[in-house]
């Protein structure tokens, strides 16, 4: 028998894990699957990003920059847009990631799962949002669509000069903004400023960014969300062979319910690495008078 405890998440400080004690099976949750399993299910991992050269622009841009409001070099204002030595450099991210691509739960929803279609990276009300690619301005502030105004690029794929020359385009969502600066059908350049960030009904302040891929030559301009993909398949980041830098450490166990403990692990790496970890997964043979998954 083995006790199974997973955690999904991005850029990871802390990490709260599910732990099921089912001999023989292999589902995972976390902790806070509660309305899930009223429903009859477990969430899935978010799917690993998948290899996609030749799709979207070689060298993007991270929304943020980089961040670059947090450090700006010597001069520089949102207007001259994002420098160029930032585009496609994995040492330039946006990180940390507040909530990554794939299931997760819902704190506004009250913690009921929720699919994510994207990245939510926080930060201050009014921060610059670039470009992260060529394209053309579909959406610049509300649409009926949304909750809350956004802009909307659409993008040919490389060498493409058009959505059916390329079986079909990519467009990229930049959501809850307090402003923009960009109108629609305008052309925009990679690094150019289009807008800044604002806030979530939920008062939480953060850029929602969001990659949706058209299927192929036979819907080449769409853009619904079940065309979603993840984001870190297309933004540049450090990525390491293993997960050898990693230190993972269970640091309590909650052992109120004997049937289903709930560990709290705490996983620490070096800053900016491994933006696209996924899951942690902890199995370890127990004993049959062990009472407890640490």
């Amino acid at each position: 028998m083995s006790y199974r405890c997973v955690g999904i998440a991005a850029l990871v400080a802390i990490l709260v894990a599910g732990c099921d004690f089912d001999p023989g099976q292999s589902d995972q949750s976390t902790a806070e699957d509660t309305s899930l399993s009223k429903r009859g299910g477990k969430p899935k991992p978010p799917p690993d990003p998948e290899p996609t050269t030749g799709l979207f622009d070689p060298a993007p841009a991270w929304p943020l920059c980089g961040r670059i409001t947090e450090n700006p070099p010597a001069g520089w204002t949102p207007e001259n847009g994002c420098p160029s030595d930032r585009f496609g450099n994995p040492a330039y991210t946006d990180g940390p990631i507040s909530s990554t691509y794939g299931p997760r739960p819902l704190v506004s929803g009250g913690y009921r799962y929720d699919f994510h279609r994207g990245l939510d990276l926080a930060t201050p009300l009014g921060t610059p949002v670039f470009a992260v690619a060529d394209g053309e301005v579909r959406i610049a502030g509300p649409h009926s669509s949304y909750e809350d105004p956004l802009v909307q690029l659409r993008h040919f794929r490389p060498g493409a000069a058009s959505c059916t020359a390329g079986d079909g385009c990519y467009h990229t969502n930049y959501m809850h903004l307090s402003g923009w600066v960009v109108s629609e059908g305008e052309t925009v350049v990679k690094g150019q400023l289009i807008g800044y960030t604002g806030e979530s009904a939920s008062e939480f302040e953060h850029l929602h960014f969001e990659v949706r891929n058209a299927p192929g030559a036979h819907d080449v301009y769409s853009n619904w969300q079940r065309d979603a993909v993840h984001p870190l398949a297309f933004l540049p980041h450090p990525e390491s062979p293993n997960a050898s830098n990693m230190s993972v450490a269970i640091t309590d166990v909650d052992v109120s319910t004997a049937s289903n403990p709930k560990p709290t692990i705490q996983i620490e790496m070096p800053s900016g690495d491994e933006l696209d970890l996924n899951r942690i997964a902890h199995v370890r043979e127990l004993a049959e008078t062990a009472s407890s998954c640490d």
